[in-house]
């Protein structure tokens, strides 16, 4: 399938060269008629030739104009499949951080409450403590999640935001 611009250009070309053809046979069947004994007279000028040209040029430069925007088209689509590339590498990277992060500081909260729950000699600590133990973990926890998951997976609305 071919571009009609491409298309008229080539119509236009062809037109413009087909109508100097027939102005150099005409100007030269004159000059073997005047046998040089006249002066050389000036071409006559040819409106329909000039506006051709004038057409020709500004299909062409249409023509450039559409080729250096589906150029820069191009290079934003290319700019952005690689940043999404990038975000689903930081998404498995992340990810998966997070969580063991998590278990880790789950598994130290729950320790730290057994050994307080089992009374042993060189471990224990006093109810205000593991209050605040066990509430900072959990708020710890959900807020490290919520934060880095939000980073991670913005919501449609937030996204609609960023764009506009």
């Amino acid at each position: 399938m071919s571009d009609p611009l491409a298309e008229k250009i080539q119509e236009l070309a062809e037109q413009q060269a087909q109508q100097a053809r027939e102005q150099q046979t005409r100007q030269l069947g004159q000059e073997v008629a005047a046998a040089l004994v006249t002066p050389p007279e000036e071409p006559p000028s040819n409106a329909a030739l000039l506006k051709l040209q004038v057409a020709v040029d500004l299909l062409r430069e249409q023509l450039e104009q559409r080729r250096t925007q589906n150029a820069i088209l191009r290079d934003r689509s290319t700019f952005l499949r690689e940043e999404q590339e990038h975000i689903k590498m930081y998404r498995r990277k992340y990810s998966s951080r997070v969580f063991w992060l998590t278990v880790l500081w789950l598994v130290f909260a729950v320790c730290a409450t057994v050994l307080t729950g089992l009374r042993t000699a060189f471990f224990t600590l006093s109810d205000t403590v593991l209050i605040a133990l066990t509430g900072s973990a959990l708020a710890s926890v959900i807020g490290m999640f919520l934060v880095i998951l939000n980073w991670l997976y913005p919501r449609e609305k937030e996204k609609a935001c960023d764009k506009g």
